[in-house]
């Protein structure tokens, strides 16, 4: 759940009402954290969303893409799909869901309630206004433990603006409640641009432009050092949007919590203490303090036959080039701006999904979709349930059942063959696949199409190229 749709949606009432750049401002309770929250946006409908304290995030819309930059330091633009809850809500709040020209189409449900859809992509919620006011006062759509709720109340008027003053949403296991003090026409023009990666974070010079990996069950593991200690193994995982450490190893490196957050898993949402923690680094990229999110890991370094201390997720890949060649008993690392790429390298640009890479794919019957790129998943790839309905994937299909797990747990989903899956200008043939029938966790998801994993990227050179959102693969 990201509360950036409910800001969004507060901070669009304002530009509603009054012409020039407006600031909203106040305080909540985010990912188990009291933070500040300021709004600033304009009439051309771009918006900067930024949450201050322990747990910090910047999200903006700069009049053509949606950025975020989290507590990694390091920004990227969101794939349209993952930034369309935040238009809807936005459309709502304006009063332009009700033009002609709206790309909203209406439904009308029942009195009052309406399902609110983007013509474009079909992404869609479910809104109630107020039968006195006609201010909205709830709205629904999808989240990864099923529905995410958020509910406005007490509205303000102050400067000639009204917007609610309480919101509170509810969803993934959490309930967030953010108050509105006060709105402002500001005299200057707001700052939307992606600001570059912050200072957290160093490239030592000199260092091997390599690390050593362990492959094991079509995983990737490394050895990293934490406060200069090696605590275990960390699978290297591209699927993971945040930095895992084992809660024990946390505590016992006298690491700090700062905040809770309900977390998408593959097939559902579990609640993961934030720790600050100490300098991690990991061949020759060094983080000064990143936040982890606490797992407990060994019931899965037990399976695994090996100690595992943690998940080296986007913070890490956000400050390098990373190159995984299958054939080679190490794996490159470089400084995003002296990369050189090798010959033939077959870039692909990339978008994300939260923190998660996203590329485009074929399939059976020259479908298209998106995809996550998951280098901690072991399958080939897994298609959300969304997808499976929409594509009619399990009609006249010969399929047997099997256990998807992660992060949340496990959950019956389905495996059977495609004629084709393509991606990057790679095309398996009649590859083995898994079809997801969990109506929560990540693979629930409407927003992309399916994950793809190590049972196809293990055959593969894959170059992750972040701070150029690209690719390769090979």
């Amino acid at each position: 759940m990201k509360i950036i749709c409910v800001v969004v949606a507060l901070g669009a009432s304002l530009f509603a009402q009054a012409m020039g750049t407006y600031v909203l401002r106040g305080t909540g309770m985010i990912q188990g954290a009291k933070q500040k929250i300021e709004i600033v946006y304009d009439e051309q409908f771009r918006f900067r969303e930024t949450v201050r304290g322990p747990i910090p995030e910047v999200t903006a819309f700069d009049g053509k893409k949606m950025w975020v930059v989290g507590s990694s330091g390091v920004g990227h633009t969101v794939f349209a799909g993952a930034a369309d809850f935040s238009v809807i809500p936005m459309m709502v709040m304006t009063g332009q869901w009700k033009m002609p020209q709206s790309p909203l189409q209406m439904t009308a449900t029942t009195t009052n309630s309406f399902t609110l859809r983007l013509r474009e992509s079909g992404q869609a919620v479910s809104l109630l206004l107020d039968p006195l006011t006609n201010n909205p006062i709830e709205m629904t759509h999808w989240g990864a433990d099923g529905v995410d709720k958020w509910t406005l109340s007490n509205y303000k008027t102050q400067h000639g603006i009204t917007f609610p003053g309480h919101v509170e949403v509810h969803g993934g296991g959490q309930a967030i409640s953010l108050d509105f003090e006060s709105a402002a026409v500001l005299p200057a023009e707001g700052d939307f641009k992606m600001p570059s990666p912050d200072g957290s974070a160093t490239y030592i010079k000199g260092a091997k432009p390599e690390i050593e990996v362990m492959r094991r069950f079509g995983y990737l593991f490394v050895k990293p050092l934490v406060a200069g200690k090696d605590v275990g193994w960390f699978i290297l995982d591209s699927g993971a949007d945040v930095m895992v450490l084992d809660p024990a190893i946390a505590r016992e490196l006298g690491a700090k919590k700062i905040g809770v957050q309900p977390t998408a898993g593959v097939t559902a949402t579990v609640d993961l203490d934030i720790f600050r923690g100490p300098t991690f680094q990991l061949g020759p990229v060094r983080l000064k303090s990143p936040a982890f999110f606490g797992l407990d890991l060994a019931d899965i370094g037990k399976a695994l036959e090996i100690k595992l201390g943690g998940i080296v997720g986007y913070d890490f890949f956000a400050r390098c080039g990373v190159d995984i060649d299958p054939s080679a008993k190490v794996i490159g690392v470089y400084p995003p701006d002296a990369f050189v790429a090798p010959q033939n390298v077959n870039w692909v640009p990339m978008d994300f999904n939260s923190n998660v890479p996203v590329v485009s794919a074929k399939f059976e019957g020259d479908r298209e979709g998106l995809f996550n790129l998951d280098t901690g998943s072991g399958s080939t790839v897994d298609f959300c349930s969304p997808a499976v309905v929409k594509f009619e994937l399990l009609k006249d299909r010969k399929v047997g059942t099997s256990q998807t797990g992660g992060a949340g747990g496990s959950s019956v989903s389905k495996t059977g063959s495609v004629k084709f899956f393509e991606f990057g200008g790679r095309r398996f043939e009649n590859p083995s696949v898994g079809f997801q029938v969990t109506e929560k966790g990540l693979l629930s998801s409407p927003y992309f199409t399916g994950n793809i994993g190590m049972g196809f990227m293990g055959k593969m050179r894959v170059i992750f190229d972040y701070a150029n959102q690209r690719v390769s693969l090979k």
